[in-house]
């Protein structure tokens, strides 16, 4: 065999050999290029997921803020609704024999022998006699105070309807606007 030959067969098996390892490392890159194509479009549609869920979260938070904001107004609009009824009753409270009736039913409920009452007016003679009341006078009291020497009492009108109110709004509301 000649060196020829020798050399021949070398470089024809060299160059199979390095065909194959060409061959080979072409297929595994195009593996690998495959295989990362496919990585970046499920990380594609996993990043698109996540925009979509997070966007539509943002969404469902302005949404929820925004019937939020409508809620406080509904509910503000209630309260000044309520609060004119309040000023109603106060004013027809005020209104004559209604105030008069008020005033000697506070009496009769809350007063003990020898209170001090104050009042915007003096009680009907029979009631102060009945009780054994001291009487003041103010013009600016509605409704009345009374007082001996370990308490007092305020039941005037503002007094009255905040107590009521506190106790009854609720109720009122269900009246009102159902619920």
């Amino acid at each position: 065999m000649s060196e020829n030959y020798i050399v021949k067969k070398i470089l024809g098996d060299a160059r199979l050999s390095a065909d194959a390892v060409i061959k080979d490392a072409k297929k595994k890159a195009a593996d690998k290029i495959s295989a990362v194509k496919r990585q970046f479009e499920l990380d594609e549609a996993e990043a698109l997921k996540n925009a979509k869920n997070k966007h539509e979260k943002h969404a469902e938070h302005h949404k929820a803020l925004a019937e939020i904001e409508v809620r406080k107004a509904n509910l503000v609009k209630k309260h000044a609704a309520l609060d004119e009824v309040f000023a109603d009753a106060r004013s027809e409270l005020l209104k004559g024999d209604k105030y008069n009736t008020l005033i000697a039913e506070l009496v009769k409920r809350y007063a003990r022998k020898g209170d001090t009452v104050l009042a915007a007016k003096k009680l009907s003679t029979t009631l102060a006699q009945e009780y054994k009341l001291k009487q003041i006078t103010d013009p600016k009291v509605e409704g009345i105070i009374l007082s001996n020497d370990n308490y007092e009492l305020k039941l005037t009108l503002d007094e009255l309807l905040k107590n009521f109110r506190v106790h009854r709004e609720e109720q009122i509301a269900k009246i009102l606007w159902g619920g």
